[in-house]
């Protein structure tokens, strides 16, 4: 009797897991990600950059997204928009949307998420930008400028 009992959470179990994966790529598959990945230390972050119509010479918007959501937040609230006029980069943070989670649960610090997104910036070649971090993102803006006042010139909202 245990031994059947066994077989059936283990058959319970299996067929959540075999759900499970195949949900997660008709998901995928449903919402490919929007733009490119950028390598940092262990991982990679996904970033979307939109172009101006009109070019200007002015410092690129960098907008990330607050919890449980990802960089298409952002692109339909704000990207679009301000990328009429300016370089707009959208970033989904570490472990959100098709961001990598290099660190695991230490990649949930305001600290290392500022770190790793400066490392994505510093590969993309940005060396000044206005950063904005909507809601749950917010308290990564001060590591961030303490990050850049190194090597970055940035303007933060």
């Amino acid at each position: 009797m245990i031994i059947l009992v066994a077989l059936i959470v283990a058959a319970v179990i299996g067929a959540g897991a075999a759900i499970t994966v195949l949900a997660t790529a008709r998901i995928e598959a449903a919402h490919p990600a929007a733009g490119r990945f950028v390598e940092v230390a262990g991982g990679r972050l996904h970033v979307l950059e939109l172009s101006p119509t009109v070019a200007e010479e002015q410092r690129p918007i960098v907008l990330v997204h607050g919890a449980s959501g990802n960089l298409q937040d952002l692109r339909l609230a704000l990207g679009d928009r301000l990328a009429v006029n300016r370089r707009v980069i959208l970033m989904d943070r570490p472990g959100h949307g098709w961001s990598d989670r290099p660190g695991g649960t230490a990649d949930a610090s305001p600290a290392r998420q500022a770190a790793l997104i400066a490392q994505a910036l510093d590969c993309m070649g940005i060396k000044q930008l206005c950063f904005s971090a909507i809601r749950s993102a917010a308290p990564s803006q001060p590591h961030l400028r303490l990050i850049i006042q190194t090597g970055l010139s940035a303007s933060f909202s």
